[in-house]
């Protein structure tokens, strides 16, 4: 799905600096510094439907803890280790490292 690579192309884009890497190719230095990773990271997804269970399939193959909010929370979603309800959403922003909304 298109919009799950977009957002983990933004995910990787933050993680490696990409606007550094820009400034530095524009000014032709090519100096050496460490970037992040998104192994290890926690990414939360607001919206755990089609294009979320992607972006959590997609974030999971790369190393990353997932997290959800969805309003149903009967059925498992592959690749997210937990599902919580719309109303904790102000204590999942506190730990996550990257939020996707996937919300229509």
């Amino acid at each position: 799905m298109p919009l799950a690579e977009w957002s983990i192309f933004g995910l990787l884009a933050f993680a490696k600096g990409l606007p550094r890497l820009r400034r530095d190719a524009l000014r032709r230095s090519w100096a050496h510094y460490p970037t992040g990773e998104l192994r290890g990271q926690t990414l939360l997804v607001v919206g755990v439907g089609a294009i979320g269970a992607e972006v959590a399939r997609l974030a999971s193959a790369f190393g990353m803890r997932v997290i959800g909010v969805k309003r149903d929370l009967a059925e498992q979603v592959p690749h997210v280790e937990s599902v919580h309800p719309p109303k904790q959403l102000r204590e999942l922003v506190a730990d996550a490292d990257g939020i996707v909304v996937t919300l229509h």
